[in-house]
């Protein structure tokens, strides 16, 4: 008499090939995890850079051709009449110790965080038109560093 099912070397062959093919899909899933973790770290950097430079450039473009800018290694100060809110000031300071700052808009109604983690920006004047040049930094969970640096020229009215 024959007897059904199946042999050792069966089972321990099928069991062999189930914990494969779970490594692969765990192998899959990390990685996929790690790269989603990465873009979002990138669209969180082009967000803040972008809205440095949006912001800033909205206002001056409405704004007479009268700044006051301020700049010295790490810090940034722009001053400059806006016809709805009047007086508006962007300003940045780098920390010492994370090397990022936040850029504010101020106006008289009160101060607003327009964006985080800047780790550069700079104001050129030119008299008729003025470039800025913003970079921002950011580091992922898997501390991978993604820097971002855009420059928008704005004319002058």
């Amino acid at each position: 008499m024959k007897a059904k099912g199946f042999t050792l070397v069966e089972s321990m062959l099928s069991v062999a090939i189930f914990v494969i093919m779970i490594a692969g899909l765990a192998t899959a899933i990390v990685a996929g995890r790690s790269a989603w973790e990465v873009s979002q770290n990138s669209i969180a950097v082009q967000t803040q850079v972008r809205a440095v430079l949006w912001n800033i450039a909205k206002d001056l473009r409405q704004a007479g051709t009268s700044l006051s800018l301020t700049q010295t290694v790490g810090a940034l100060t722009l001053t400059f009449a806006h016809p709805v809110d009047g007086s508006v000031t962007y300003a940045w300071t780098k920390d010492a110790v994370s090397g990022v700052g936040d850029v504010t808009r101020q106006k008289s109604t009160g101060t607003k965080i327009i964006a985080r983690n800047i780790s550069a920006l700079s104001v050129i004047n030119n008299g008729t038109d003025v470039v800025i040049t913003a970079t921002a930094t950011g580091t992922s969970a898997t501390r991978k560093t993604d820097v971002m640096t855009l420059k928008e020229k704005v004319v002058m009215r």
